[in-house]
């Protein structure tokens, strides 16, 4: 599937939220795996990857998600040492979601749309994934652009350093 912007949505999109420079995104939301009673990673865990990329890799980090996103990415912000990272849950339309997607280095989330839509344009992706979801829902990319990451049925087993790990690898 192939996603097209025009690109006065994309240059609306960027004057909008001021992103001027490549960033990373992190969708740490999933109202999917919630409802089924998976326990995902805890706002700490994605504080400490927010702020590794920034002292690592100089890029930013935007937090995504929806309505019912809005506290887990507060949290992550709050936990953040640098405190530059730019909350956009519920601040974005569908269009506006899908320029900043097209526009980023790399998208880190659960197995939402966000990583689908991502494949879709072919951008990196660390795929937090539960094992009995792996081959019927992982995103339709070229292999090299995506990792998942998966620690079983529980999300929250996903350990810093395999996210960094992954990280390193897709912006090496």
């Amino acid at each position: 599937m192939q996603i097209y912007l025009k690109k006065e949505e994309v240059l609306s999109t960027i004057r909008k939220f001021n992103l001027k420079n490549k960033f990373v995104i992190i969708s740490p939301g999933s109202r999917s795996q919630i409802r089924m009673g998976i326990k995902l990673p805890k706002p700490e865990k994605f504080a400490e990857i927010a702020d590794y990329i920034n002292k690592r890799y100089k890029k930013k980090v935007l937090l995504v998600g929806s309505k019912k996103e809005i506290e887990i990415c507060r949290m992550i912000k709050e936990k953040s040492f640098k405190k530059d990272i730019i909350n956009l849950a519920d601040k974005t339309n569908l269009r506006e979601l899908m320029s900043i997607i097209k526009l980023s280095d790399l998208l880190i989330g659960i197995d939402t749309g966000n990583i689908h839509i991502a494949a879709s344009f072919n951008k990196k992706i660390v795929n937090l994934m539960r094992k009995s979801q792996i081959k019927v829902w992982y995103p339709w990319t070229k292999k090299k652009n995506f990792i998942i990451l998966s620690k079983g049925e529980n999300l929250d087993a996903i350990q810093f350093n395999d996210i960094k790990r992954a990280v390193d690898k897709m912006l090496k």
